[in-house]
């Protein structure tokens, strides 16, 4: 009995961290709306994280704060036309210009949270986590795109990419795809370690704005970065291919009309969960991933 009791504890806790984590991230970003409305002096009557009935409440900066017991969402109340008070004024009453910092005040937040998350997960050794994809992406092959340059070249699953025309590639997909860019229109040799084996194989590169070989990579650990400043950059880094692969999928979801893939609050909480029980680095990444 005592171990089923300790079991159960354990997942509790994990359940409630997980759910913590996600609800921190609503709440900072309300902040962020928040923030944005003091500093153009809107009137805001009520902060809330959560729906349902109450837990608790208190009143400052002339708005009601409160937490209620569902926590799958938040909002910030916003006075409109008409609400005008010794509070502050309505949303209605401010340019353009400051309605939108209001509206991107979340957005901001989300990014601010991200960028500092990261840069203290790279200041250690960083779990290979494929939400950090392409950034900690290895040269180890997971996948094959069929009818694809590497399909053509006869790269498979398992198949290390080692170099491209006598330049060392391995363990650096960044630099691989920047030559590939360098070499467009181009006859190039392309070396890889396949069974055991080393293999040289010969492609023509697409002759396109960002011609690509058709494979995913497998993720790999980072070691810590030297210094508060590399690991700034690496976070830095990070934020903008999130943000640049989310345009990418937004895009993709217009063009192709296609949902595969887009998961509710249910799966995010679920991610959460599983992102806590994996440690706190890995936890840390998931969240930030979350945000943005």
């Amino acid at each position: 009995p005592y171990m089923v009791l300790h079991e159960l504890i354990q997942q509790l806790a994990v359940i409630f961290m997980g759910v913590g984590g996600v609800g921190f991230l609503i709440a900072f970003h309300e902040l962020g709306h928040f923030l944005a409305c003091k500093l153009f002096g809107v009137a805001t009557p009520h902060f809330s994280i959560g729906f349902g009935p109450r837990i608790a409440s208190f009143r400052a900066l002339d708005t009601l704060f409160s937490l209620s017991a569902i926590p799958l969402g938040g909002y910030v109340e916003i006075a409109q036309e008409g609400a005008e008070s010794s509070h502050g004024k309505p949303f209605s009453a401010l340019n353009w210009l400051q309605k939108m910092a209001i509206i991107s005040g979340g957005i901001i937040f989300n990014l601010i949270f991200s960028f500092v998350a990261l840069t203290i997960v790279f200041l250690n050794e960083t779990p290979a986590s494929p939400f950090l994809y392409p950034f900690n992406s290895s040269t180890t092959v997971r996948a094959v795109i069929p009818g694809s340059l590497a399909e053509r070249a006869a790269i498979t699953p398992g198949s290390i990419i080692e170099k491209i025309d006598e330049t060392d590639v391995l363990n650096d997909s960044k630099k691989l795809s920047t030559l590939l860019a360098s070499r467009r229109g181009k006859t190039t040799n392309i070396q890889f370690e396949k069974n055991g084996e080393s293999v040289n194989a010969l492609i023509v590169v697409p002759d396109l704005a960002r011609p690509l070989l058709g494979v995913e990579f497998d993720v790999k650990k980072v070691p810590a970065a030297g210094s508060i400043i590399e690991a700034a950059q690496r976070s830095a880094r990070v934020c903008r291919e999130l943000v640049q692969n989310l345009f990418n999928f937004l895009k993709s979801l217009i063009t192709c009309k296609s949902t595969q893939g887009i998961g509710g609050p249910v799966l995010i909480f679920s991610e959460a969960i599983k992102g806590v029980r994996e440690g706190a680095a890995t936890f840390l990444i998931l969240l930030a991933f979350i945000s943005i």
